[in-house]
């Protein structure tokens, strides 16, 4: 797993911000003095730009931080004359201070094969590092103990002497300064680059998020300054770590394989939190936003972790050359920039506001006037969220994946099909998501038979009653695998699907017009071809031998790609037996099957030596039951007539018992 080089300190934060109101009145300018004096020394002595610049194209991050150096520049040197407040200087010192004991503090890590330079053995180390945290720390008392008193004295020397002992335990990370560094080479890998970007959009948005927070929750109280204040900031910070500790350790082995869905959920969650935040008025709704917002980014870290273990598996598929030194490089490259992003943006925010209001007693605010700091954490994290719906590696394709990797005599198909998947530009079509995330809490079906599901003899062949719509969207949400669906041909070209529709929706034609009429129904296929072309779909061509085999061609090349296959194949009404002229007829009823796609088990068979598994599903709407039944083999033995015919009899008598 990657190491980010740069994170965010809150408490350290707290502490300067609480040294800058009670000294000058102002704790923005403290905070954003602290983010440059941070910013700067882990892109200097910590060597950070040699790590964000082995990413390529990254011009945007050197005019940001070209616009930090400027900006920090400024706030330094102009501020202190413009507030004429000398005692700024003060604050700036005690910054530095803090920053630069922290810095002594950090552990070297080397990812590369340079030889490490022998370290003196741990004892010897941290008598050195408690000396010059003793220095820095005399420093920062010269600076405390004639300006102050009493209980804000203490809070300031406990918070210094509790953020020295935490770095002294838990130090940061820098690279060693002259070792090479292997070549980033996940970047060339299109689904990782995609995940690259929702951690760093996620991340910035929750780093941008806590220090909003912290930015709110201060000018609050802009008139009525007290320490209880800043300790109020500090139990919220310890609370949300509390929270996130705990779920992580719920959470911890959970969801393993649905990375993606566990990312979209945090996402989710975490906006929740943060729209309802500010309509907190009591200590309890407080601890509830707060367990809210815990949980979504517990959620996030969780299903970031996850998929740094499943691109381990991508780096296999893709080649030898994309190893595991690699891939921490790139993950230490993903959060570093995340880190530094977010700390560059609030610091050019805190530095702007500290300049339009250098007097910060005299403020008055007014709860309204918080929301808007909330809007850019909330347009980040929206951005992580778009950027998601792209990531190919969900929960089915990641199934397929793992199929792959684990098998003894890879099957090549499959593996040129997961690389056009996962390593190559790969355009991924997100509407079955939105799909699935729209229609789930509508259905909340009831599953068994998952386990009648044969992993190790995939691919099969899923077969479902249809149920006019209800069986296709309950496969597609609740089937525990991946698979691609046979689907009319005439519904997936637009021109036949659009004179389709209007023969089904002909009342539109009646109500709004012809033109109108017409421009509904077309905006409505434009949908539906989205949606379907979602499902990567097999089409099914009905009419002469030669097209009906253009169908079962397709659909064996699938099998050979490792991709389960989904059918419905009940006969349409007219073919069926006639209902009885008292009895209605009923969509949901089992009609009779088609016999003729059994055939794409001989053609599985002549191609590979091995049988295919037919699974029976049945979707019921009035029961609200989902159930797969135990797979139907295809018999080898028999002439092909007659086991086509067999397998098609069980399948029909299984799913009739799955009705009852």
């Amino acid at each position: 797993m990657g190491i980010g080089l740069y994170r965010i300190d809150f408490f350290e934060l707290v502490l300067c911000m609480t040294l800058g109101q009670l000294l000058i009145g102002n704790p923005f300018y403290a905070a954003a003095v602290f983010l440059f004096a941070d910013m700067l020394q882990s892109c200097l002595l910590g060597n950070i730009a040699k790590l964000v610049h082995q990413d390529r194209h990254r011009y945007l991050f050197d005019i940001l931080f070209c616009l930090v150096i400027a900006g920090g520049l400024v706030l330094v040197f102009l501020y202190p004359v413009l507030s004429s407040s000398p005692d700024s200087v003060l604050v700036s010192l005690f910054c530095l201070c803090v920053v630069l004991r922290d810095s002594f503090c950090a552990r070297p890590i080397n990812i590369s094969d340079y030889p490490s330079r022998p370290e003196s053995r741990k004892g010897e180390r941290l008598v050195t590092l408690c000396l010059i945290q003793l220095l820095f720390d005399l420093l920062c008392v010269w600076i405390l103990v004639p300006r102050f008193k009493g209980l804000d004295l203490a809070l300031l020397l406990v918070l210094l002497l509790l953020s020295g002992i935490g770095k002294l335990l838990k130090p940061s990370t820098r690279l060693v300064l002259d070792a090479p560094l292997p070549e980033n080479k996940y970047t060339d890998i299109a689904s990782y680059r995609i995940f690259s970007d929702m951690n760093l959009y996620s991340t910035i948005s929750m780093n941008l998020g806590v220090m909003s927070v912290l930015f709110v929750m201060t000018r609050a109280y802009a008139g009525s300054y007290s320490s209880l204040l800043f300790a109020s900031l500090l139990v919220w910070l310890l609370l949300m770590g509390a929270v996130i500790h705990i779920c992580s350790r719920l959470t911890k082995k959970r969801f393993r394989g649905l990375a993606l869905s566990e990312f979209i959920f945090g996402a989710l969650t975490w906006c929740l939190g943060a729209v309802f935040m500010f309509r907190a008025r009591t200590l309890v709704f407080v601890a509830l936003w707060t367990f809210v917002w815990g949980l979504g980014i517990t959620l996030i870290s969780s299903s970031v972790r996850k998929f740094y273990l499943d691109f381990k598996a991508v780096g296999e598929l893709a080649g030898e050359e994309y190893g595991s030194k690699e891939l921490s490089l790139s993950n230490m490259v993903v959060s570093t920039s995340a880190g530094l992003i977010s700390s560059a943006i609030m610091l050019l925010m805190l530095a702007l506001y500290s300049f339009l209001s250098s007097d910060f007693s005299t403020v008055k605010w007014t709860s309204p006037n918080d929301v808007w700091v909330m809007q850019l954490p909330l347009a980040f994290m929206l951005v992580a969220l778009a950027v998601a719906l792209r990531q190919p590696l969900d929960y089915r394709n990641r199934e397929k994946l793992m199929r792959f990797i684990d098998a003894k005599a890879p099957n090549e198909k499959m593996g040129e099909s997961l690389k056009s998947l996962f390593v190559k530009k790969y355009r991924m079509r997100f509407g079955v998501k939105i799909l699935c995330t729209l229609a789930r809490p509508f259905l909340r079906l009831k599953v068994s038979g998952r386990e009648n599901i044969r992993e190790q003899e995939c691919p099969s062949v899923f077969v479902c009653n249809h149920g006019f719509l209800y069986g296709p969207i309950s496969a597609v949400i609740y089937l525990p695998t991946y698979f691609r669906p046979w689907i009319h041909n005439v519904m997936l070209d637009t021109e036949t699907a659009v004179a389709q529709m209007h023969r089904s929706l002909s009342f539109l034609d009646r109500l709004f017009g012809r033109k109108a009429g017409d421009r509904i129904i077309r905006w409505i296929n434009s949908i539906l071809q989205w949606v379907l072309s979602s499902f990567n779909p097999i089409p099914v061509v009905r009419g002469a031998s030669r097209d009906v085999m253009s169908t079962f061609n397709a659909s064996l090349q699938a099998l050979l790609e490792g991709d389960n296959i989904l059918i419905f194949p009940e006969k349409p009404r007219e073919l069926n037996e006639q209902p009885q002229e008292d009895e209605q007829y009923d969509p949901d009823k089992l009609r009779n099957f088609y016999t003729g796609f059994a055939h794409i088990a001989k053609m599985y068979y002549d191609a590979t030596g091995k049988s295919l598994l037919f699974y029976p599903l049945y979707s019921d709407r009035d029961r609200r039951l989902f159930r797969i039944g135990e797979g139907v083999r295809y018999d080898v033995s028999l002439a092909p007539r007659e086991g086509k015919q067999k397998v098609a009899r069980e399948l029909q008598s299984k799913m009739s018992e799955l009705s009852k």
